[in-house]
């Protein structure tokens, strides 16, 4: 991790679970500012939330270029990664987010 990327876990119900330091150096966020918030938080816009929801059921892996706010409105564009935490039978139990700003 680099001070460049930024590391969120969520739920699949998409509440931020978790972050890395840097990720909450980054973004402007404390982590008491993100546990348990809609990982929307970060995202510029509604619908790409909704965008990156829709492509995010067609793949278990997927990355895109969106622009994120941080907590003081500046726009930050990142590149996120996508990657699904399975549990011991596979199955997805949350998401993996890594962003690396642009």
């Amino acid at each position: 991790e680099t001070p460049n990327e930024a590391r969120f876990q969520m739920d699949l119900k998409g509440l931020i679970t978790d972050g890395t330091e840097s990720a909450h150096a980054l973004y402007g966020f404390s982590a008491a500012d993100m546990l348990g918030q809609s990982i929307g938080k970060l995202f510029e816009s509604e619908s790409e939330i909704a965008r990156l929801g829709k492509e995010l059921q067609k793949a278990t892996r997927a990355t895109f270029e969106t622009t994120h706010k941080t907590n003081s409105g500046t726009p930050l564009h990142v590149r996120i990664d996508f990657q699904p935490v399975p549990d011991a039978s596979g199955h997805a139990t949350a998401i993996t987010l890594i962003c690396t700003r642009r």
